[in-house]
């Protein structure tokens, strides 16, 4: 046994030599280094400079010394020379300072980290405390030692922290408690406090307040000297947190505030430890700080709520991390102190329930569950989110009338998340589900009202969808092609607040669906009530809808993935739906009927659209028979003068189109179209003035395109005698002729086919001029060859010709010659069994007299298509003499428009031309150059579809033409003369010549004019008029080549013999 003892008596000897080696060399390294530190700073005048580099040079090897061994003995040693530094702490630089601050916390953390003695601690307490505030008796030095340097700052705090550290550790904290240390204890306190408060570096203040914590939670263990610092040190806290509009704390800074404020508040006022305080104070001379009783309870508890108030406002922070230690917060003291803060416990509850509808999902569902198993535990808890939901929704409207929308949209979400939370712990009620919805209407009422606006907002533009986008195919696109706008509250940064309405309107809904039917029947009773006001009557509507809205958007998720067909709707539900949609018909026939479209009175005709749209989404298919009379009110609002109806008519009319399995808009008026029509018709044959019947018409043109134009044949007789009876109305007869030409514009994008079926391929061809061209070699010699086989005589023999055998008889066939003459009577004769053949002598009369003349083929009528047109083009030519310029150019522009379809039948468009060729013509002579110009395009577009039929007419208007030209000329040169020829091809002048050049080009091109007319053109126009414009040459050149060329070579003549007769030396001017 003796032989292990030797041993380990050996090698504790063996490390204790090495122990005393290591620090020998620690010592002989850290000697020089103390003794050039004491050399600087045991001088009557240190030097700064040579004092920072010998502390640059200690501080280095304190750190690397302190990985391999420090005792108390060198720590003593060392500090001896730190000591004079901080003696004359006053006459340093910041750097100085912070390196000996620095060298300082290597020895707390080695040397005095456990066994440090209570006089040390206290001295470095008191020193570290000066260091980092100043003396507070002393005013100037407290000013001077003020402002120090952050960097120094914060090596005098992180001092504070480990030498606190080392009380706990070394057991010297009871020394803190003794009486006579509460002055210095406090000092450290308000120096930690006014470090934080005033610092911009966010090390030192996590550093000050990490310093604060470890003082008064672990160091003091008094609960007496530990309450007196409470109220000072919430109160710091809270007044540091610089709260406002932008917080200018740290997130970082932030979190570990609350952090301090919840083990703070929950140490000093658990119920715990208070719960036996004494009723008064007793006189006890021991006592250490305040002596804690019910009335300081009282007081500090009420203190504490008004601290709390302050704080829990950090529960919207943006950052989680601050969230979630505010809920820390609140938890722990509803759980610790709900009786010492029992006061408090609204703000708390409200706290939860605000984070339980944060947009974080694990944040909120931890606040929701903690408000569950509180409420079901505590009473008080379960009242107080019901007190919290009664007080939302008195001060909802409050918020509404003002302009933070971040706000209103808290409001509404805590309301939501409260009412949901009630609905739980089955605290819902028929009361409280109306106070919900009576102060929704409020609000919104409120929001709305103009006078409690303190600034104007700006309102979303209505985004008007395309009409082209009711066309699109349902199957491929989706059915809906945008969402309603909100009419009620239309700002643009009113967006978001409407949604979370619309949230709260929902949950509602679900906490009882029979009333959320109650409460949707009551509100739309309210929107029919004509004693309110259009506002209120339009947020009853709207509450109304959103209330449904819910209940079908459910049913729709249901019936994705289960069949309950079967299953029908509640009578209520039924019900309310019927009146719903009887509402919505009453506002929208009440607008047709009055016409009082107004900015006022738009969102109740925008709620009715959206009503017919839900209803339509309720009953999906069976909503057809609806549609008798809910079509035509929808369409009717596309022509309405406000954008946002005219947006809400589209969007519901796509719907609807939809919800009834339709595959586009498009197909749903033209399976509806009878009722369309009929309805138009019936406003339009009682004289209705009103312009939306026109626009509606345009309208369904535009959308069921030439589908629509045979089922309008009433309608243009109607629409031509409301023309007949107000054309004095200027704007009225505009709109109909608007109307009018879609009708002729529609017909012509008809397919060909469909527009001359019965017209059995007769086509305007044999009027059309033939383009005369030059024969190439080839054509040439088949052009004579085709010539003299049509002109030379028969010379082969009958029997060769091709016979059909079928049209034989029998003796036919057989090679002999027939008996009787060919022709229909064959068949006849050889059908009828009774029929007797003729005699011979009949016969020979028959084979010498005239066959019988063949009867005329019976051309069948029109199409109503074509009879609309042609009726619409001949009555539409009394209108040209309308004193309105732009009436007569409308109408022009329709005749040229119906062209296209009328020359399809060249036996019924000809007399049309006759009829209107007059009229038309006289429109050359207008004072107004715009309708010259659509004269013009008019006379061209006849000329191509009817060809030489015009050539007589337009040899005796040819004086007219003429004088048209010459003044169209005259005034182009008189433009290009003048200070308006910059504008060019954009001027009047030229736009009205270069109509009647198309229109002389169109005649020359497709009428068969004389010669003689041919030469006047060219006589009147010019070489130069042919040299700029390419397509009257060619045209002309076409028909009369020859006298194109002589009046080009003329003209090429007349320029040579000019400039022969020039003087020698003239130069031409240029202009």
């Amino acid at each position: 046994m003796s032989n292990p003892q030797k041993i380990s008596s050996e090698s504790q000897a063996l490390l204790a030599a090495q122990n005393d080696s290591e620090r020998l060399q620690v010592f002989q390294e850290l000697k020089p280094r103390c003794i050039a530190l004491s050399r600087c700073i045991l001088t009557s005048s240190p030097n700064n400079r040579e004092l920072t580099a010998a502390l640059a040079e200690l501080y280095p090897t304190l750190q690397n010394a302190a990985q391999e061994r420090l005792d108390e003995k060198l720590g003593d040693y060392v500090f001896f020379p730190l000591s004079h530094v901080f003696r004359r702490y006053r006459e340093l630089n910041d750097h100085s300072l912070e390196l000996a601050l620095l060298c300082l916390e290597v020895l707390i953390c080695t040397c005095w980290r456990v066994n440090i003695s209570a006089e040390m601690g206290k001295q470095l307490l008191i020193l570290l405390t000066f260091v980092i505030g100043g003396n507070p008796n002393v005013e100037e030095q407290q000013q001077e030692e003020g402002n120090r340097s952050e960097e120094t700052k914060l090596a005098g705090c992180r001092c504070l922290l480990n030498l606190f550290g080392s009380f706990v550790r070394s057991g010297g904290a009871a020394v803190i408690g003794e009486a006579d240390s509460i002055p210095a204890v406090g000092h450290t306190v308000t120096t930690l406090l006014t470090t934080f408060s005033e610092a911009d570096m966010l090390e030192l203040q996590i550093v000050s307040l990490q310093a604060m914590d470890k003082l008064l939670l672990e160091t003091v263990k008094d609960e007496d000297m530990r309450a007196s610092f409470y109220p000072g040190v919430v109160s710091g806290v809270v007044r540091a947190l610089g709260l406002g509009k932008t917080t200018k704390r740290p997130y970082q800074v932030l979190k570990d505030m609350v952090k301090l404020l919840e083990r703070l508040i929950s140490r000093v006022l658990d119920d715990v430890r208070v719960f036996n305080l004494p009723d008064a104070e007793a006189s006890d001379t021991e006592s250490v700080g305040i002596r804690r009783t019910k009335s300081w309870l009282k007081a500090t508890a009420a203190n504490t709520k008004v601290s709390l108030e302050q704080v829990l406002k950090l529960r919207t922070h943006p950052k989680i991390e601050v969230r979630t230690a505010v809920l820390q917060l609140s938890l722990q003291l509803l759980e610790l102190c709900s009786s010492s803060l029992d006061e408090a416990t609204m703000i708390l509850v409200e706290t939860l329930v605000v984070i339980a509808g944060n947009e974080d999902e694990s944040l909120a569902s931890l606040a929701g569950n903690s408000i569950r198993v509180m409420a079901s535990m505590e009473g008080k808890v379960k009242d107080a989110v019901r007190e919290c939901l009664d007080a939302w929704i008195a001060g909802l409207p409050r918020v509404m009338t003002g302009n933070n929308e971040d706000a209103k949209q808290r409001v509404i979400t805590r309301l939501s998340v409260a009412f949901g939370l009630c609905m739980e712990l089955n605290m819902e009620s028929d009361i409280l589900r109306d106070m919900l919805a009576d102060g929704i209407k409020e609000s919104l009422l409120a929001a709305k009202a103009p006078e409690n606006a303190g600034t104007t907002l700006v309102r979303a533009t209505p985004v008007r969808p395309k009409l082209e986008m009711l066309l699109a195919d349902h199957t491929t696109s989706g059915g809906r092609i945008a969402k309603f706008q909100d009419v009620i509250v239309g700002q643009r940064s009113q967006m978001g607040t409407m949604e979370s309405m619309k949230r709260l309107l929902g949950a509602l809904r679900l906490s009882s669906e029979e009333n959320g039917m109650a409460l949707a029947q009551r509100h739309l009773r309210d929107a029919g009530a004509r004693g309110l006001s259009v506002n209120e009557r339009a947020v009853s509507f709207w509450i109304a809808i959103n209330l449904l809205r819910g209940s079908v958007s459910a049913g729709n998720e249901v019936d994705m993935y289960l069949d309950f067909g079967l299953l029908e709707p509640s009578i209520l539900q039924r019900h309310v739906t019927d009146e719903l949609l009887a509402l919505a018909l009453e506002n929208l026939i009440t607008t047709n009927q009055d016409e009082a479209e107004s900015v006022e009175n738009a969102p109740l005709h925008c709620l009715a659209l959206e009503a017919l749209s839900l209803v339509a989404e309720t009953q999906k298919r069976e909503f057809r028979g609806e549609l008798v009379d809910a079509l035509y009110p929808v369409v009717h609002n596309l022509g309405s003068s406000s954008a946002e109806v005219q947006n809400h008519s589209i969007v519901a009319l796509n719907n609807i189109a939809a919800s009834c399995e339709y595959s586009s808009a498009k197909e749903l008026l033209l399976d509806n179209v009878d009722y369309m029509v009929n309805a138009v018709s019936l406003k339009l044959n009682i004289f209705d003035l009103s312009p939306q019947a026109p626009i509606v018409l345009n309208m369904m043109l535009k959308l069921v395109g030439p589908k629509l134009v045979p089922h309008l044949d009433d309608l243009v007789v109607s629409m031509f005698s409301i023309l007949d009876g107000f054309h004095e109305y200027e704007k009225l007869c505009e709109e109909l002729f608007v109307v009018l030409a879609s009708i002729v514009k529609e017909s012509s994008k008809g397919d060909p086919d469909v527009k001359r079926i019965e017209f059995d391929g007769e086509t305007m061809g044999g009027n059309r001029r033939k383009k005369r061209r030059i024969l190439k070699d080839n054509e040439f010699i088949l052009f004579l060859k085709e010539y003299r086989d049509e002109n030379r005589p028969r010379l082969e023999p009958l029997d060769s010709l091709p016979v059909d055998e079928e049209e034989m008889d029998g003796d036919e066939a057989d090679g002999k010659f027939p008996r009787k003459p060919w022709g229909k009577g064959k068949g006849k004769d050889k059908d009828n069994p009774l029929s007797s053949p003729a005699p011979d002598d009949n016969e020979g009369k028959d084979e010498d007299g005239p066959p019988p003349p063949p009867p005329e083929e019976e051309s069948p009528p029109p199409s109503k298509t074509y009879d609309i047109v042609q009726r619409i083009t001949r009555l539409s030519q009394h209108y040209l003499t309308h004193g309105s310029f732009s009436l007569r150019a409308k109408v022009l522009h329709l005749i040229k428009d119906s062209t296209s379809t009328l020359s399809m039948n060249e036996r019924e468009y000809l007399p049309v031309i006759n009829d209107i060729w007059p009229m038309v013509y006289a429109r050359l002579h207008d004072p107004e150059p715009g309708v010259v110009i659509q004269a013009c395009q008019a006379i061209s577009g006849i000329a191509e579809t009817s060809g030489d039929f015009l050539a007589s007419r337009v040899r005796d208007g040819l004086p007219g033409i003429f004088k048209v030209y010459n003044h169209a000329w005259a005034n182009l040169v008189k433009e290009r003369r003048g200070g308006s020829g910059g504008m060019g091809v954009y001027g009047t002048g030229y736009k009205l010549w270069d109509a009647v050049v198309k229109m002389l080009t169109a005649l020359v091109e497709h009428v068969g004019v004389s010669d003689e007319v041919l030469d006047k053109v060219c006589d009147m126009c010019g070489a130069e008029v042919l040299r700029e414009r390419e397509d009257l040459r060619s045209a002309l050149e076409e028909a009369a080549p020859d006298t194109v060329w002589l009046v080009l070579e003329s003209s090429k003549m007349e320029e040579r013999k000019w400039e022969e007769r020039m003087p020698v030396g003239f130069v031409v001017p240029v202009f």
